[in-house]
């Protein structure tokens, strides 16, 4: 994204696109990186892939910002297994996995009948597992305990 910045500040659009296509590819959450293709685009003549880039740009943003605020309520109300759920299923759209993963398990543990949230938890780690990219629970769980033994 910096390289992209500095060709978009030099007025160079092409480099601008390149760098910019780079990043979006790299990192596909990345609403700045979308937002400068999308002006890069626009700049190049494009401005169908420039709508395009700037749709996912604001998508992007709307889903982090969904995010912040899901995690700021369940910070706000952590025995609520309805907002923990609600922060499982935007980390996982999300693709942080081992946060989403952590969430579910506590929306399960403080309300075990929900099957709902059981359902969503199996059907991710199935998922994870069946790809190869389930993550090891094990050291984020330590990391979350010596956070709140520092705290």
């Amino acid at each position: 994204v910096g390289l992209a910045r500095l060709a978009l500040d030099a007025g160079d659009a092409r480099s601008t696109r390149r760098c910019a296509s780079r990043a979006v590819a790299l990192a596909p959450g990345d609403a700045a990186a979308w937002y400068l293709l999308s002006r890069a685009a626009y700049a190049t003549g494009d401005p169908a892939s420039g709508r395009s880039a700037l749709v996912r740009s604001r998508a992007v943003q709307q889903r982090r910002f969904a995010l912040a605020r899901a995690v700021e309520m369940a910070f706000r109300q952590p025995d609520d297994p309805a907002l923990r759920l609600a922060v499982a299923r935007a980390y996982a759209r999300d693709g942080q996995w081992v946060k989403a993963i952590s969430q579910y398990r506590g929306a399960v543990a403080l309300s075990p009948k929900d099957a709902v949230a059981r359902r969503e938890l199996d059907t991710l780690t199935a998922r994870l597992r069946r790809t190869g990219r389930m993550p090891s629970m094990e050291l984020f769980e330590e990391m979350v305990a010596a956070d709140r033994e520092a705290s």
